[in-house]
């Protein structure tokens, strides 16, 4: 699967939260089955954009390296990704004070990859949001990614 990773994924690795060790846990497999051959991840400038404005030093490193690590597509911002983000944004899909959500989005559409894979479940993992990406882009001759967790993705045999 071509997977668009979104920076809530890459930021879980540094999350120390007990509640969320499970949701790290895959994440990391899913890191780790992407390494393996298995899916072929994409990210964008934006994720490495939003990983440089990480206050905390040393998490910023840990990430920029985890990315380095997996070797992900970086893919470079475009006059479409912006302009369907906008659109996202001015019909309610995405809030528009959260452009870059609907940024993220319009980087998988864009390139017609398989799915963006987050643990944002406000803007992007969410069945409104699923559902009005799917009927905006489907009426627009648009690529329909899924939009799910790395829980979605994993193979759990």
């Amino acid at each position: 699967m071509y997977l668009y990773l979104e920076t809530s994924v890459w930021n879980m690795l540094v999350d120390d939260d007990p509640v969320n060790a499970e949701k790290r846990r895959d994440t990391e497999l899913l890191l780790n089955e992407a390494k393996s051959g298995k899916h072929e991840l994409y990210v964008s400038d934006l994720v490495i954009k939003e990983i440089n404005a990480d206050r905390n030093p040393s998490h910023r490193s840990m990430l920029l390296d985890a990315v380095a690590a997996t070797g992900p597509v970086v893919l470079a911002e475009r006059d479409e990704v912006l302009a369907l983000a906008n659109t996202y944004a001015s019909s309610g899909i995405v809030p528009a004070r959260y452009i870059a959500d609907g940024m993220h989005i319009a980087y998988a559409v864009s390139n017609a990859l398989d799915a963006v894979i987050s643990w944002n479940m406000r803007h992007i993992v969410k069945v409104r949001t699923r559902r009005e990406i799917r009927v905006y882009n489907e009426a627009n001759g648009l690529n329909v990614p899924d939009l799910g967790t790395p829980s979605e993705v994993i193979d759990r045999e």
